[in-house]
């Protein structure tokens, strides 16, 4: 099922992690960390895995599933003890590893969201980042002489995915559950997560790695003018009296990319 990936961010503080033992510094950085990031330095799968190898652990591999979880392996036992939960909870794991060669997170990650679908925009062509929205200011004489005065330029988008099933919209209150729409805007738009839309996604429940494609971005949540930040809610249409499907519209800003370091 070819389908949009969003891969939103979050700031770490100093993280460590324990590896066989010893203590090593995973973040140490002040940018933010993507789930996936074809820049390793902005990558959380990449991190690991360029962390792993350094150990070394022969054969360590850290990559995102088509079914959208995280699997460690290398070609050995290994053990992870995770000093910081933020980090574990990021890559979906709940617990600490030891005593296997291989290991796939019972969670989904909250970074990562899949409404099942390919993408709709409402603000530019299928593939195209956004529209350019021109902070001007323009004065006109009476005789029709005009000054424009322009600062900057903003790129917006707005996307559509029309029914969403609940379990991938929300099921908990407060949103907590990973792959849920609810749970990735409590953890990464309404922080001001920076993230990509992966387009045309492979996604399927098997155990194999995710081809990664062409992505856009990145954006940060565009809110409104006014009241507080909330995602809206409307259910699909030909479903207002059945709890099952509701329709996702979110309003984005191309932001800049986080620092490398």
């Amino acid at each position: 099922m070819l389908t949009s990936w969003l891969i939103g961010s979050r700031y770490l503080p100093p993280t460590p992690i324990t590896i066989e033992g010893n203590v090593y510094d995973f973040s140490s950085a002040s940018q933010g960390w993507y789930l996936y990031h074809p820049t390793g330095a902005l990558s959380l799968v990449g991190r690991l895995q360029a962390l792993l190898l350094s150990v070394p652990i022969a054969g360590a591999s850290v990559v995102i599933l088509r079914n959208r979880k995280v699997r460690i392996s290398a070609d050995g036992n290994f053990s992870i003890t995770w000093t910081d939960a933020i980090l574990r909870n990021l890559l979906g794991f709940s617990a600490n590893l030891s005593g296997q060669s291989s290991y796939t997170a019972p969670n989904i990650s909250p970074l990562l969201w899949s409404p099942f679908k390919p993408e709709s925009p409402a603000d530019a062509p299928l593939g195209v980042a956004g529209r350019p929205a021109y902070d001007t200011q323009a004065v006109c004489a009476p005789d029709g002489t005009s000054v424009f005065t322009s600062h900057f330029t903003q790129y917006l988008n707005s996307f559509e995915w029309q029914l969403v099933p609940n379990e991938r919209y929300q099921t908990t209150s407060p949103p907590s559950v990973g792959g849920e729409y609810l749970t990735f805007f409590d953890q990464v738009l309404v922080r001001a997560g920076k993230f990509w839309l992966w387009r045309g996604i492979d996604e399927g429940s098997d155990t194999t790695p995710v081809t990664w494609t062409s992505a856009l971005g990145p954006y940060v949540l565009r809110p409104g003018s006014r009241g507080p930040i909330s995602p809206p809610f409307k259910r699909s249409a030909g479903f207002g009296w059945a709890d099952l499907r509701n329709d996702v519209e979110l309003d984005v800003l191309v932001t800049p990319e986080w620092e490398t370091p």
